[in-house]
């Protein structure tokens, strides 16, 4: 059984089209890969800083602000969200 000529040009038609979908998908995908690899890197270069904020919520951020602290990052240390009745010594009886 031959293919008739409009059943020929149709199938031509819908590889082309699919072809330009997987080339369509190869470029996007390739510039996007392209724009994850040339994003701007994160630096960790903040040698000093006005002041470190510790939101509470565990210990282990109240430590790392106090570390922070003591390696001279920065001159202030600010507490946030202590509850009412909480002071400076009940604090420094749980670190």
């Amino acid at each position: 059984m031959t293919k008739t000529p409009l059943a020929q040009n149709l199938w031509q038609k819908v590889m082309m089209a699919g072809a330009s979908f997987v080339i369509l998908v190869a470029v996007f995908l390739s510039l996007l890969q392209h724009f994850v690899l040339t994003l701007p890197k994160p630096h960790n270069s903040a040698d000093r800083a006005d002041g470190i904020v510790v939101p509470t919520g565990g210990q282990a951020r109240l430590h790392a602000g106090l570390d922070l602290l003591d390696d001279g990052k920065a001159p202030h240390l600010l507490l946030s969200g202590v509850g009412q009745g909480i002071t400076k010594d009940m604090i420094a009886q749980s670190l």
